[in-house]
């Protein structure tokens, strides 16, 4: 299973501060109080600034009010709206109303497409967002900063579609524009985005040297810790992690742990995402007693915050399921991954990286099971789906092929995949797979110096991360002396 990590980005934090706030106001049904942030300009325009952006404030106010007045349920209906029905109805609206007042409407545009981000409802963000950018772009006198931000959501957007080229240019131009008229934090903040994004396309070195920048920068200003710091922890130890530098990821995991739950709280939707991401850490290195119980306490508070069928939600229930399997509680670990494929089902598109990947879990599951035919199924659907969105290729199938006996096909997929393996940075769990298949495939052909050299191979891609009574390792030392 491949290495997943949850990003814990600027655009994250501001959609934490803007849901919570809608999400009290359509509870609330009319008692509406937004809070609008103002952001410093250059001297000379403070003033005119100011009652440009009150103004602003003040009319995106009138309209979000007015639109939980109007669904209210005891003038609409009787059955409660759910959030997603009111920012549809609100994004209905956009389609026709505040032509005349466009920086109010792309406020509007902006904030709908955080809401629906939030909600891992991308398709629908999309054209908001884009509608919102092209709107600042044109308008004579729009805020550059605002112009960032929306960037940087739509930058957020295309990241998490796969999209990562595009995500990438959106970001370095928000750089640019948050460089020049941005304050120490704001330039951290958007680091963040920047960094993410390089994340995705594999340039690691690069996404690490903007977080430091960003860690940098933010220490420049001498504040106590903030969000904004506790999410450059966070996405450098992504950074770290994805180098399978594990204890480096952890330490800075729970430097950011700390500063959120000292300024949110225990039960807070980003104690969650680095909850999830420690767990990662400690699945990889075997240490499932303390990957369980982080995961379920993450997954508990995603399904309080974000309700049931959030992709969050299924992110959670994927590592729940591998962490099951390797306790070889197989119904159970199915149970769970075929939750996480409905959820993801739901949210993404048809070829994604969070399907392709829950689909292997459960096809080596299914392996596990002998349920072979099924197994083959799910695994051609995630291949294919890998194929599509430019990832290489994954052994399961071999699996299928060697459970079967049909060592030719198996051996060659397996050195498909190992040749693939061969680039930096290929996580380490992977390899040890893929050396473990060939290694049986040369077993049962005989071969019992190859299946020997193999098994090697497959125990050196752990060396360091997996103790020496890690269960997968002690069941290929076994294997290994049958080669004696």
């Amino acid at each position: 299973r491949r290495n997943r990590i949850v990003v814990g980005s600027a655009i994250a934090i501001a959609l934490a501060f803007a849901v919570g706030g809608l999400v009290a106001t359509m509870l609330a049904l009319g008692v509406g109080v937004i809070v609008a942030s103002v952001l410093a300009v250059r001297a000379t325009r403070a003033e005119r600034a100011a009652n440009r952006e009150a103004k602003t404030a003040s009319r995106v106010s009138e309209f979000l009010i007015d639109l939980f007045r109007s669904t209210d349920p005891g003038r609409m209906r009787e059955t409660e709206l759910t959030a997603k029905e009111v920012i549809d109805l609100g994004a209905q609206r956009l389609r026709t109303e505040l032509r005349e007042e466009p920086i109010v409407r792309a406020e509007l545009l902006t904030t709908i497409g955080d809401v629906y981000t939030a909600l891992g409802q991308f398709d629908s963000a999309e054209p908001l967002l884009q509608e919102a950018v092209t709107v600042l772009e044109e308008t004579q006198g729009s805020d550059p900063l605002k112009l960032a931000k929306t960037l940087n959501t739509l930058a957020e957007n295309y990241r998490a579609r796969g999209r990562s080229a595009e995500s990438v240019s959106l970001a370095s131009r928000a750089v640019a524009i948050v460089d020049e008229h941005g304050d120490s934090e704001s330039r951290a903040n958007q680091r963040i985005v920047l960094g993410n994004t390089r994340n995705s396309t594999g340039d690691l070195d690069g996404a690490e040297t903007v977080f430091r920048e960003a860690i940098a920068l933010f220490e420049s200003t001498g504040k106590p810790p903030t969000r904004t710091l506790s999410s450059c922890y966070l996405n450098l130890a992504n950074s770290r992690f994805l180098k399978t530098d594990l204890d480096e990821a952890g330490s800075y995991y729970r430097r950011a742990l700390a500063i959120d739950e000292d300024l949110l709280g225990p039960d807070h939707i980003q104690v969650a995402t680095t909850l999830h991401n420690l767990s990662l850490i400690s699945t990889a290195l075997g240490r499932i007693g303390e990957a369980h119980e982080l995961e379920t306490r993450a997954l508990t508070i995603r399904e309080n915050v974000l309700g049931p069928d959030h992709w969050h939600v299924a992110l959670s229930l994927a590592n729940l399921a591998e962490i099951t399997r390797q306790q070889k509680d197989l119904d159970r670990a199915e149970a769970l991954i075929r939750r996480a494929i409905a959820i993801d089902e739901q949210q993404f598109d048809a070829a994604n990286y969070e399907t392709a990947n829950d689909l292997g879990i459960l096809a080596m599951i299914l392996v596990e099971q002998g349920r072979l035919d099924e197994a083959e199924s799910h695994a051609k659907r995630s291949a294919a789906m890998y194929e599509a969105i430019g990832q290489p290729p994954v052994s399961t199938i071999g699996f299928i092929h060697l459970g079967r006996g049909e060592l030719d096909q198996a051996d060659a997929i397996f050195q498909t995949v190992a040749r693939a393996l061969e680039a930096p940075g290929s996580w380490f769990m992977e390899v040890f797979e893929v050396q473990v298949g060939i290694a049986r495939v040369a077993q049962q052909r005989g071969d019992l110096t190859a299946a020997a050299a193999s098994f090697d191979k497959a125990l050196a891609a752990v060396e360091g991360f997996w103790a020496e009574d890690h269960p997968r390792r002690l069941d290929v030392l076994e294997m290994r002396k049958e080669c004696s």
